[in-house]
């Protein structure tokens, strides 16, 4: 049952997922399967969150608070984590003393595990949240508050503070006040230019050089300019493999289809000469990812040539190296070319491959209305049919 819930929430279906974790919580209880039941419950108080049933959500936590208590051998991280959770369900309903009180809480106990930086993530998910949902006051509130704890908790967590300085300086950019924008990306480029991959710092100083330009600041606009092109021409000189890849992806998302394949193809080069087997399959694993993204921007230009050699040097890179999911998506790409290329036989094995792959139930039945489509245009009208009623029964059954 538990497993069930997971799939549900991993589909944003909550209302499911919560009859699915009551199962399993039922179950737990009965059996006393403290550990089982504590990570339903965790399970279950998230997706009570995400449909905004809050009451729910922090009875669910409480629950596995007992329960974690209850367990033979105290997991500090764990009561750490539900206090942090039903702090930031408190914030959510706007109870800030309550909310405050199980942070200072969870602090506690996360602390004894040099964790604590685990705290302000909570509030960083919460602006986000905000964000998503054009909520930019309540956002920056809730991302100042993340930057005071994140100061609070401890002084070497740079980084962390880093992050709140640029998500404020985003908000404030959001508003349009573009000075207040200014002066926290400018902080948070202070603190990363020592500590951050360089593409990290590139980001930053290109809110920063907008910001700036919005502001009527010139001199600090043209600045960051001139760090931005020196960054990137360091990055581009790297023997380090990662930083390469970031690179190859910054050019692709800027249209610099070219330059991101020449780097792409030497950060592949350095991985398959220098990497140990352990850092080789994660590197080779980004590296097919950043083939796929590149594949996908020739697709947009309509250079299908180009857009079906990246893709199938992904595939190479990729197979037995990601979800299942995510190869499947690769798959249904692939037949997408070769059917603009007007290649149908090619185009129905890549889909078939991908209904095999793929398994979001909900992608799938896209997959599967797209090859019927491609059945139908080659004159095959009675596989085109079988196809789309096993789209339409797979439809169904998420209904």
């Amino acid at each position: 049952m538990k497993e069930i819930g997971d799939v549900y929430s991993q589909q944003r279906k909550y209302t499911e997922a919560i009859v699915a974790y009551e199962n399993a919580r039922k179950i737990g209880i009965r059996i006393e399967l403290l550990d089982e039941l504590a990570t339903v419950l965790s399970g279950l108080g998230t997706a009570y969150y995400e449909l905004g049933r809050y009451d729910h959500a922090i009875a669910a936590l409480h629950e596995r608070l007992k329960t974690l208590a209850a367990a033979p051998e105290q997991n500090h991280y764990r009561i750490g984590i539900t206090l942090r959770d039903i702090g930031k369900v408190y914030y959510r309903q706007g109870h800030l003393n309550e909310a405050w009180s199980y942070f200072e809480q969870a602090n506690e106990k996360l602390s004894e595990m040099e964790a604590t930086d685990i705290l302000a993530d909570g509030l960083l998910q919460i602006g986000q949240e905000y964000t998503e949902h054009g909520d930019h006051n309540k956002a920056l509130t809730a991302y100042q508050d993340g930057l005071k704890m994140a100061r609070s908790l401890s002084e070497e967590n740079a980084y962390q503070k880093s992050v709140f300085l640029h998500k404020i300086g985003e908000t404030y950019a959001a508003l349009e006040n573009h000075n207040e924008a200014v002066n926290h990306f400018e902080q948070a480029y202070q603190i990363l230019k020592d500590l951050a991959n360089p593409l990290e710092i590139v980001a930053v100083l290109e809110n920063f050089e907008k910001a700036s330009k919005m502001a009527g600041l010139n001199d600090k606009a043209d600045a960051a300019r001139k760090d931005i092109e020196r960054i990137l021409a360091d990055a581009n000189k790297s023997s380090d493999s990662r930083i390469l890849t970031d690179l190859a992806n910054y050019y692709t998302e800027h249209e610099k289809l070219r330059d991101a394949q020449e780097v792409l193809d030497r950060a592949a080069t350095l991985v398959e000469q220098h990497q140990t087997p352990k850092s080789k399959i994660k590197q080779t694993r980004d590296i097919g990812l950043s083939y796929h993204m590149l594949g996908r921007a020739y697709e947009r230009l309509e250079m299908y040539a180009e857009a079906l050699t990246f893709y199938q040097r992904a595939a190479q890179l990729l197979e037995s190296r990601v979800r299942s999911q995510v190869y499947g998506v690769l798959m249904h790409d692939i037949g997408d070319v070769y059917r603009a290329l007007e290649l149908l036989d090619q185009a129905i094995i890549y889909y078939e491959k991908a209904t095999e792959y793929k398994d979001d139930p909900r992608d799938l039945t896209r997959t599967l209305r797209v090859l019927a489509d491609t059945y139908a245009e080659q004159g095959q009208h009675e596989k085109a049919l079988a196809v789309y009623r096993e789209g339409l029964e797979k439809l169904n059954s998420l209904s």
